[in-house]
């Protein structure tokens, strides 16, 4: 039941957050499994990223470049509305991690 329930929580984490910025932007696909596509293809280029040496700033600059690259390849988007993803992704993100947060902590009590 746990691993469930961590399925659960990392979709709601990760896809959803993309799914939603995609609808928002306009992106062609913007459909669940393209979400969880653009996801696992993001995961890789970043794991990728992370073997490669380079400076905290330098690896930050590079990734958002890459990660607006990838929404917008896989989403069918601009560049520049793929950068938005990201962006739009992260707030998600946010208000997500800070609301399933408050609801564990009520049901702590």
């Amino acid at each position: 039941m746990n691993l469930i329930a961590v399925i659960v929580i990392l979709v709601v984490l990760l896809v959803l957050p993309v799914m939603l910025a995609a609808r928002l932007v306009g992106a062609q696909k913007s459909s669940f499994f393209s979400a969880l596509l653009a996801v696992v293809v993001l995961t890789g280029v970043f794991m990728l990223l992370e073997q490669i040496a380079m400076g905290e700033i330098a690896t930050l600059l590079v990734s958002a470049l890459v990660g607006a690259g990838v929404f917008a390849l896989v989403l069918g988007t601009t560049l520049l509305r793929g950068f938005l993803i990201s962006v739009l992704m992260v707030a998600f993100q946010f208000a997500l991690t800070l609301v399933l947060s408050l609801i564990g902590l009520g049901l702590a009590q």
